[in-house]
This record gives structure tokens, C-alpha cells and sequence, in this order.
């Protein structure tokens, strides 16, 4: 066990930024690990979390290339339509789940901001939101999105 706690440190020791005040930095890291570790074992004894769990993350096994990308375009996502989650029954199997209140106003809200446009206030009506609909019914999620930063201060 001791062997195993100080090749935890040195793994910790490359996530400071190795000044004096790295002990500091090392103590965060730890308290930080003990507490999501807690919470963990908390969740796992009550079972309440894996009724709320669910993977919105597309499995490493799936290919989703990217072709080259143009430098002067801000970003790059890709386009396949292979991973998709269904909107109502997304909804439905997370209904009790707080992190998705709300989710399909918030969601409605931030597709009509993009598609007016930056300068819309984002105050928009319950009509807005009714003549927005989603083919299908679905979302897309994507393996890649690349960003091309314009500045080195990452803007």
C-alpha cells in the first residue's frame, strides 16, 4: 500500500505546476479524489444513480473520420447521422434526473438563437419555440469536433 500511495503522488505530482507551492496543489488533488470517491460509494449503497445514469458517449470502436480540415473555418464537427438519440425517449428515461429540467425549452431556446443569428436577445415566444421542430425527432451526437483558435490566447 505504501508503494502504490507514492506512485499515486508522482502521478499527482505532473498535474501541478511544480513551484513552491506544490504541496498545496498536491493536498486539493488529493481531497478532491477522496471526495468524488465518497460521493461514488455513496451513490453505489443507495442505487439511486443508476437509475439516472445513462451513456450519451459514442463507443471508441465507432469510426467517425474527419477530412482534412480548412484552417480559416473556426471549427469542424462531423457530419454522420449513425449516432443520434431519439428527443422523447431521451426525455423519458430521464425525467428524474434534474441536469435535463427543462432540456427541450433550453434546447428549443439555444437552436433559435443560433439559427437568427448572435444578434436575437434570446427572449423568443412559445410560438417560436412550436414552429421549430426536429426532423425525426432527433439530436445527432459526434466523436470530433476540432477547433482552429484565431489567437494564442485561445479566442
Amino acid at each position: 500500500k505504501g508503494e502504490h500511495a507514492h506512485i499515486r503522488s508522482k502521478h499527482l505530482w505532473q498535474r501541478t505546476s511544480k513551484n513552491r507551492k506544490f504541496v498545496g496543489q498536491l493536498a486539493r488533488q488529493e481531497r478532491r479524489h477522496h471526495f468524488l470517491q465518497r460521493t461514488r460509494n455513496r451513490e453505489v449503497k443507495s442505487g439511486q444513480n443508476r437509475a439516472l445514469r445513462r451513456n450519451f458517449v459514442t463507443s471508441a470502436d465507432d469510426s467517425e473520420p474527419l477530412p482534412a480540415c480548412d484552417p480559416n473555418e473556426p471549427y469542424q464537427m462531423g457530419s454522420t447521422q449513425r449516432f443520434y438519440e431519439d428527443i422523447p425517449a431521451l426525455l423519458a428515461e430521464t425525467r428524474d434526473d434534474p441536469a435535463m429540467t427543462d432540456f427541450l425549452f433550453n434546447l428549443k431556446n439555444h437552436c433559435l438563437q443560433r439559427i437568427l443569428g448572435n444578434d436575437s436577445t434570446g427572449d423568443f415566444t412559445d410560438l417560436d419555440r412550436q414552429h421549430l421542430t426536429f426532423v425525426s425527432n432527433r439530436i445527432y451526437k459526434h466523436k470530433y469536433l476540432r477547433v482552429n483558435y484565431t489567437s494564442y490566447d485561445l479566442r
